[in-house]
């Protein structure tokens, strides 16, 4: 039979094999490869040190025997190094044929769909109510967006979020406005406008200038929030919200902050919590267009009799 002579054949060659290959060990270097290595080596080679794998990221001067080890731990802190200079997160990856006209075009039909719904109907209604409370001689003298996302590209090369960013945006452009014609008889300088996130493109930086406002490098955003703030995080994670609700602003766009502090169970011991002691806030109607993009949000303000 084809398979018992095979077996009858290989029965001298396996011995050899054994005889030459010894036992085989798995070890796993620091680039995370795993590597097959023999304990021993044939009777007929001399025996000879172990060749040392060259990763991708090296120059291979681990495989000099005569490289000394300062060189090599220099060579691994100059690697370290680059490694900590690489952003974190990378910038939205825009399609090849998107042009900023037509970024444009498409928001400013966002634009007109979010100041036609409900939804901002509710908003602008309380913020105009909001600045008509504030002291006199005080007023919003800036007006921050953190975590909005890229109104062009996708994150990671595959996950779409641009129909959300973008209507997220024509929120806070229009809560710009409000500001900006309810302070425009003040005699207080024009308000500042900036927003932050570390995937903004080229694309997203240019549309944003476009409609008056200025991006700014993570993290530097967080520093300018003060008590009169009006802070826009549509989808600023807790650890970026930490940073930022110590400041007090005077008026918080996003949320929900209340089931965040009953999740925390720590409730006024919390930043959340302390801040929610010393705010009103109102539930935005859902917006029909998108819904996920505005889901359960709120606009908070800050009590200011405190």
């Amino acid at each position: 039979m084809p398979h018992t002579s095979r077996r009858h054949r290989n029965h001298v060659s396996s011995n050899s094999l054994r005889a030459a290959h010894g036992k085989r060990l798995q070890i796993t270097d620091d680039d995370g490869w795993v590597h097959v290595v023999n304990t021993s080596s044939p009777a007929s080679s001399p025996r000879s040190r172990p060749k040392t794998y060259t990763s991708p990221t090296t120059d291979g001067s681990a495989d000099d025997p005569d490289c000394s080890i300062s060189k090599q731990q220099q060579h691994q802190k100059e690697e370290e190094k680059k490694a900590e200079e690489l952003p974190l997160i990378l910038p939205a990856e825009a399609p090849p044929r998107l042009t900023l006209a037509s970024l444009r075009q498409k928001f400013d039909a966002d634009l007109t769909t979010w100041q036609n719904s409900a939804t901002w109907t509710t908003l602008r209604d309380s913020l105009v109510r909001i600045l008509a409370s504030l002291p006199a001689g005080s007023s919003i003298d800036r007006l921050v967006c953190i975590g909005l996302g890229s109104p062009s590209g996708l994150r990671d090369g595959w996950v779409d979020r641009r129909d959300v960013a973008s209507y997220q945006l024509a929120a806070f452009v229009s809560l710009v406005r409000v500001v900006q014609e309810q302070q425009q008889t003040s005699q207080t300088g024009e308000a500042e406008i900036i927003a932050q996130d570390p995937i903004f493109n080229t694309l997203d930086t240019q549309l944003l200038s476009s409609l008056g406002i200025t991006v700014v490098p993570t993290p530097q955003a967080f520093s300018r929030v003060s008590a009169q703030t009006l802070l826009f995080a549509p989808g600023a994670e807790k650890r970026h919200l930490e940073l930022v609700l110590p400041a007090r602003p005077v008026v918080l766009f996003g949320g929900p902050l209340e089931e965040e502090s009953r999740f925390l169970q720590e409730e006024e011991n919390s930043i959340t919590g302390k801040f929610l002691t010393t705010v009103q806030s109102v539930k935005l109607v859902e917006f029909g267009p998108r819904p996920e993009a505005f889901w359960r949000m709120r606009v908070y303000w800050r009590d200011l009799v405190d």
